[in-house]
């Protein structure tokens, strides 16, 4: 539910309100919003008071709270999906999902599945043609990880358990967001796909009123070996760009992962 949405951002001061409903409704306030402001997002509080370029930006909930002093005028927030690896803390650059059940795909095929990952939300201060700023960064869910390989040269990942679907899911996106993945199977073999692994440094993030999504690929080459990568572009039309916060790509990480301890 949202309350004084103009559809376009708010009048100074407004208050917005919004749950994630199963049924169809208005979309998640992403902003930009005029300051002063008020959000309560699914318990999550955030505020921002004052007046003339002297703002208080207040955030509760979500596990931790942060205040910060704004000094700007004409500034405003807008809030925009992050990729999933920054909180609590930056551990690893690497996305483990697994999937709930596994898909089986037949010989030198593509097949189209969906699956679910965890999103993180990053509040940003928008300021004329200034670069935005990160303000502030949190989840809804929590962070759990694991080791996709062995223990002397494994990596460490992001761990997302997501069920299978045949169809775009209708996914609190404040909490989840939708990855198209196309799979490859090159082989002449049956494959079985039980996980797949992403870098964080090729994620291209889009989002919408009701929506916030990946698009993906992995190639199943033989029984053991598999690369997946990031494809560009939304799900839908008339998507936004999600925040990049992994966008300088070091050279050991150029948005591939070749999984060769199993998919």
């Amino acid at each position: 539910m949202v309350k004084n949405d103009n559809g376009s951002g708010v009048d100074a001061g407004t208050d917005v309100t919004w749950s994630f409903s199963d049924e169809a409704g208005a979309g998640v306030p992403w902003g930009p919003h005029e300051l002063p402001l008020s959000l309560e997002l699914e318990g999550v509080s955030i505020k921002v008071d004052g007046a003339k370029g002297r703002y208080a930006y207040r955030r509760e909930g979500a596990g931790d709270s942060i205040g910060k002093q704004i000094l700007a005028e004409n500034s405003k927030i807008k809030l925009s999906p992050a990729e999933p690896l920054n909180k609590p803390s930056p551990v690893c650059a690497n996305l483990l999902i697994e999937l709930s059940s596994p898909a089986v795909i037949q010989p030198k095929s593509a097949q189209t599945l969906y699956l679910a990952f965890p999103v993180e939300i990053a509040v940003l201060l928008e300021h004329g043609r200034s670069e935005d700023y990160l303000l502030d960064i949190f989840s809804l869910v929590k962070a759990k990880y694991t080791l996709y390989g062995g223990v002397k040269e494994g990596m460490v990942c992001r761990h997302w358990a997501s069920e299978v679907y045949t169809e775009i899911p209708n996914l609190n996106p404040l909490e989840q967001g939708v990855l198209k993945l196309t799979v490859s199977n090159l082989g002449n073999r049956w494959a079985e796909l039980n996980k797949a692994v992403f870098s964080a440094y090729g994620m291209k993030l889009f989002y919408g009123p009701g929506i916030v999504s990946l698009t993906a690929e992995i190639k199943i080459i033989n029984e053991t070996f598999a690369e997946t990568s990031f494809k560009e572009g939304p799900l839908q039309d008339g998507m936004a760009r999600g925040t990049e916060l992994y966008s300088a790509k070091p050279l050991s990480q150029q948005g591939k992962i070749v999984m060769e301890e199993g998919y």
